[in-house]
């Protein structure tokens, strides 16, 4: 379970947590996006933006609109290892995406909560209402907030 300023419900969690077990480790699924994949929001020459289906449910006390990622197509594990091309449109899009009321999240490549290895950073628009209480215990995984 995620703590702190990143949360999910309980049945959120529980859904990722099968997702996790039933996934095939041994293939990267962020490279396996394209313009046909369910996730598909936007494609750009280096990278793909693509729905969070395991989002975060509150964020930093707000509850989250809309989670989406910008996941480079090229598997990489962190931003140092972006060519220049990849690195001019990735400050392109986070950019816009911010301006758009977006907050923005990348973990670092040795995080032990980064769930994939292949890079993404993490575009998530906010309620921009703080809940007035949220109680969670962490097993099981128990969230109420209002």
């Amino acid at each position: 379970m995620l703590s702190g300023p990143v949360t999910r419900t309980r049945k959120s969690e529980k859904k990722y947590a099968k997702h996790k077990i039933m996934s095939d480790k041994t293939v990267c699924e962020f490279c396996l996006f394209s313009r046909d994949h369910e996730q598909f929001i936007e494609e750009t020459s280096y990278f793909w933006v693509v729905k969070n289906i395991f989002g975060y449910d509150l964020w930093e006390g707000c509850e989250v609109l809309e989670h989406l990622m910008l996941v480079p197509k090229r598997h990489v594990h962190a931003l140092s290892e972006f060519n220049k091309p990849e690195l001019s449109e990735y400050m392109k899009y986070i950019s816009r995406y911010e301006d758009s009321g977006y907050s923005l999240y990348t973990r670092t490549p040795n995080s032990i909560t980064k769930s994939v290895p292949h890079h993404h950073t993490h575009f998530i628009k906010l309620d921009n209402k703080r809940k007035n209480s949220i109680f969670y215990l962490r097993k099981p995984h128990v969230m109420i907030y209002k």
